[in-house]
């Protein structure tokens, strides 16, 4: 699983690529897609932890914010539903982590 760092008051934006897998011309549908935040204890924070997605043609971007260091690392898992109907999935690990 991919993985990358950051503090409880930095917000950013990361974006997750699924062209490697998508066909020409195939395209991730909005609606059927999502993207959640579960701390490492499972439940879902994704109201706190994430913005509003973005779904792009092949890509999907989303903000991250706070979070807290006594439940890192959050699990972020993109599911997207294509054009095609085939359905892909991509988890990234947030540490958090105060200097």
């Amino acid at each position: 699983m991919d993985s990358f760092h950051k503090q409880i008051w930095e917000e950013f934006e990361i974006t997750v690529d699924f062209s490697a897998v998508m066909a020409t011309g195939e395209i991730i549908v909005g609606v059927s897609s999502s993207v959640i935040s579960y701390d490492k204890d499972g439940t879902d924070e994704s109201a706190t932890t994430l913005g509003v997605p973005t779904y792009h043609s092949q890509d999907v971007a989303v903000l991250v914010k706070a979070g807290a260091e006594a439940k890192s690392p959050y699990k972020i898992t993109f599911k997207v539903e294509t054009s095609s109907g085939n359905k892909w999935e991509k988890d990234l690990a947030m540490h958090i982590k105060e200097i």
